[in-house]
């Protein structure tokens, strides 16, 4: 990383210098960095198209990952050079520049977020796939309903069997408290433990073994919410990316055909 830095900046530095020497000389650089950038532009595409495609024998994918990060990081500053570090006063153009702020953008909370993220799912237990968690969920939603009729059953009493309809059974149903999760607090596991400690106090000694393993279910319900709400940020700011990057592809064609249609090279 630190050889890639270094040859970023280095990189930078000579592209800055290179330009402001063309411009003294009176050259038209808009076309030098346009047409940079958008070369640039589609390499840094070729990266989704190398991972539909692993076999392809260009590099691996960590070299690809490294790549598209700092040649996005260089793609900040070609942009700031072919628009001469100016706002666009266009209407095209500076949708143009809104499309690449939120790409760019994006790009950036994404690195934050695959650095991140990762580690954290590690801290509270076990990594579970992000596709297996819904199944694991119906799965102990249905070993509480199982444990719910046993304890009337066993105990002639609905103590259990309403507290779980009330309070437990809409947290079974689906994930909950993803901004919890995100944020690293615990208080929402903590208030439905505590519920269930409350409820111990008048509870039998077998609806208190009942309860207890409803407690234990909710920790681990709690914990696939957790996996869940982390990977779920982890792959959804590529819905913002993604979309936005070939939309950018786009505009960019079009701005290209406009330029040199006016400048009479079409």
């Amino acid at each position: 990383r630190k050889i890639s830095f270094g040859f970023l900046i280095v990189l930078s530095v000579a592209e800055w210098g290179l330009v402001s020497v063309l411009d003294v000389a009176l050259y038209d650089t808009a076309f030098l960095t346009g047409w940079t950038l958008a070369a640039v532009m589609v390499l840094l595409t070729a990266f989704n198209g190398k991972k539909k495609i692993p076999f392809m024998p260009i590099g691996t994918g960590a070299q690809w990952l490294q790549f598209h990060i700092y040649a996005g990081l260089f793609t900040c500053l070609l942009f700031g050079l072919h628009v001469d570090w100016r706002v666009p006063i266009g209407n095209f153009e500076a949708l143009i520049t809104i499309v690449f702020v939120i790409v760019s953008a994006s790009g950036v909370i994404g690195l934050v977020l695959s650095r991140t993220i990762p580690p954290r799912l590690t801290t509270k237990g076990e990594t579970i796939l992000f596709d297996r968690i819904p199944i694991l969920i119906a799965d102990l939603r249905k070993e509480c309903e199982a444990l719910v009729l046993e304890s009337v059953e066993e105990t002639d009493s609905r103590t259990v069997a309403d507290f779980y309809v009330k309070r437990l059974s809409p947290f079974f149903q689906e994930t909950n408290h993803a901004l919890s999760h995100i944020l690293l607090s615990d208080r929402p596991l903590r208030a439905m433990i505590d519920e269930i400690h409350a409820l111990e106090r008048f509870a039998t000694d077998r609806e208190e073994e009942f309860l207890e393993e409803l407690a234990e279910r909710v920790r681990q319900k709690s914990h696939l919410d957790y996996q869940y709400s982390l990977q779920a940020v982890l792959k959804g700011w590529l819905f913002v990316h993604i979309p936005a990057t070939f939309a950018l592809l786009l505009m960019v064609v079009v701005h290209v055909i406009d330029v040199h249609a006016f400048d009479g090279g079409l």
